[in-house]
């Protein structure tokens, strides 16, 4: 074998072992996404699906000023129309944005199963695991004040499996896809009580909310998007 043959040789190898780990690597720039179209169907599958949070981080004293928002910001980017009637499918699409300079664990798992047994009782944890909770919904509100609240998707996690959470990096974004159906219930049971007949076509502004339930953040409150998108609900 010639000195050339053996160089392309090794030089064929080293490029092959850099090909085998550029390709495990992940890629710096890879945009983080949690889909929650599905978790409506998923959450209600399981005998589990009206457990939600143990008090980590929901809300805070019933007396004295407010408790400070999670330190996120959120927005609502596109729906999947501007028009709509009741009974139709509504997709959304939400930027999640960290401002605190820790990472935060945003939970992913769909199933109540990651931190429940039967009868809403927690999972053992290990020492120092959390049990994580969050919660997305979007709403409707018109000039009256009337709203309602769809799409609402449960997560679940714990903080020792990483297949449970998605680590939000400090200043990095998270990019939300949720849906639900077209529904005015609550609005209409509120324009009753205050008799005041809705008029269609509704012109409804639509903003969401994320609520985390993580001891870490024991205190804090939901954090609602910083923007509003408008939509208008057509008459059957």
């Amino acid at each position: 074998m010639t000195r050339s043959k053996s160089l392309f040789r090794l030089t064929s190898t080293r490029l092959l072992v850099l090909c085998v780990i550029l390709d495990r690597a992940p890629a710096s720039g890879q945009e983080l996404v949690l889909d929650l179209t599905q978790a409506t169907e998923i959450n209600s599958e399981s005998s589990k699906s009206h457990c939600f949070g143990w008090g980590g981080g929901l809300g805070g004293a019933d007396h004295g000023p407010p408790p400070p928002m999670l330190p996120l910001d959120l927005q609502v980017v596109s729906l999947s129309s501007s028009t709509y009637k009741e009974g139709d499918d509504v997709a959304a699409e939400l930027l999640l944005t960290s401002e605190t300079d820790k990472a935060i664990l945003i939970p992913s798992s769909l199933s109540p199963d990651t931190v429940y047994t039967d009868g809403c009782k927690e999972v053992a944890l290990k020492a120092g695991t959390r049990a994580l909770f969050a919660n997305v919904s979007l709403t409707f509100e018109d000039e009256h004040g009337f709203w309602e609240a769809i799409a609402g998707a449960f997560t679940y996690g714990l903080s020792d499996d990483p297949k449970t959470y998605i680590e939000l990096p400090p200043g990095k974004s998270l990019r939300i896809k949720t849906a639900g159906k077209v529904q005015l219930y609550n609005m209409l049971a509120q324009s009753q009580k205050a008799n005041v007949a809705l008029r269609f076509p509704l012109q409804l502004k639509i903003t969401a909310k994320f609520d985390l339930d993580d001891p870490t953040f024991r205190g804090y409150r939901p954090v609602t998007s910083s923007n509003q998108l408008t939509i208008s609900i057509e008459g059957k």
